[in-house]
């Protein structure tokens, strides 16, 4: 059976904000009902950070506890999904957002040194968002402020940046397949990236002329925002069948995050 290792902090763990209790069914849960054929392995300590920050702590030492327990020894893992950070901005560590993301690009660096590119496969995974209820709650409010929540709202853009100077998830995961009634359509990921909430269609006019999807192609190739993943080797024209997923973004409700793909082969 393939396994999937989910390395993590109290997120990970299952640990319920709201009342400090233990989720029912944390998120690694919902991945195991998700894909019953991997085994999960779910290694979430509630405090951990990615990297040493309090005394005597080493539970709590992020990097030090993946090391001891996964770098030490033969690894059967065929992914590893690491979602750290959380803790990384509490008042009494405060690492910057960078320093975060020099960490986690460590992990990585030392998994492949260890066992290869290949497997395992590396996530990087943003956490959840910490939002302004922490400030009041009788728990969290003297450990995050609202230096905490804005280093959190943006941490997804350096772990997007991470990836993408890595080439790990996007170039290792092109392959989009959506199956119909009457057939399976296999496409190939070529972009991903934020962009404002304008209406393509109508914006470019697609329905009128090749030029404006030409033109709709060069600013897709164009890219310039940070974070945006593009292969520019991929065969796409005005003549390509391009898939185009949006869905909502993290910086606001005026933007959308964006994937497409181009149609490579139409099985009946």
């Amino acid at each position: 059976m393939k396994k999937i290792l989910c390395f993590g902090d109290s997120n990970t763990w299952g640990h319920n904000p709201v009342d400090c209790s233990k989720l029912e069914k944390p998120w690694t849960v919902w991945l195991k009902d998700i894909v019953p054929e991997y085994e999960i392995v779910s290694d979430g300590v509630c405090g951990r950070a990615t990297t040493h920050y309090l005394e005597n702590e080493d539970k709590t030492n992020g990097l030090k506890d993946f090391r001891e327990r996964y770098l030490s020894g033969e690894n059967d893992f065929d992914l590893i999904i690491i979602m750290l950070g959380t803790n990384d901005v509490l008042n009494n560590i405060d690492f910057s957002n960078q320093k975060t993301a020099d960490v986690l690009k460590i992990y990585v660096e030392e998994c492949r040194t260890k066992f290869g590119k290949d497997k395992p496969k590396i996530l990087l995974v943003s956490p959840i968002l910490i939002n302004d209820n922490c400030l009041t709650h009788p728990i969290f409010k003297d450990l995050y402020s609202e230096k905490s929540i804005e280093k959190s709202t943006h941490f997804s853009e350096y772990i997007s940046k991470l990836a993408d100077e890595e080439d790990t998830y996007f170039n290792d995961h092109k392959d989009l397949v959506i199956y119909t009634p009457d057939a399976i359509l296999k496409y190939k990921i070529f972009a991903a990236y934020r962009t404002d909430d304008r209406h393509i269609l109508l914006y470019y006019n697609l329905g009128a002329e090749d030029y404006n999807r030409q033109a709709y192609l060069n600013d897709i190739l164009n890219q310039r925002t940070m974070g945006a993943m593009l292969d520019q080797s991929a065969p796409v024209s005005t003549e390509s069948k391009i898939l185009t997923l949006s869905t909502c973004d993290r910086a606001g409700d005026a933007y959308r995050y964006v994937v497409q793909a181009y149609l490579v082969e139409k099985m009946e």
